[in-house]
């Protein structure tokens, strides 16, 4: 299992499964408001692949220390090793 650098991780959780991510230290990533992603877009989770049976997909709902947020958009490295979750608030 491939570790992050960082002992900061983030506990979500999708359905009743918790999951752990590295969470982004930005607000808002700029690349995406040139796709129209900007609204609504408020961090990205990166996480190991193999943590899931298969990839959350657009649209799914999770939780960060009780409030719901939902996956906008997913993106796997040319290795599929990890996975960057793109997390928006809920009604985005």
């Amino acid at each position: 299992m491939l570790e992050f650098a960082s002992p900061e991780r983030t506990a979500f959780v999708i359905g009743s499964t918790t999951y752990y991510g590295q969470k982004t230290s930005l607000k808002q990533d700029i690349r995406y408001s040139d796709y129209g992603y900007g609204s609504g877009y408020e961090f990205s989770l990166i996480c190991n692949v193999s943590d899931f049976a298969t990839v959350p997909a657009d649209d799914t709902e999770l939780t960060i220390s009780g409030t719901i947020h939902r996956i906008m958009f997913t993106e796997k490295d040319s290795a599929e090793i990890l996975v960057v979750l793109h997390i928006g608030d809920r009604t985005a």
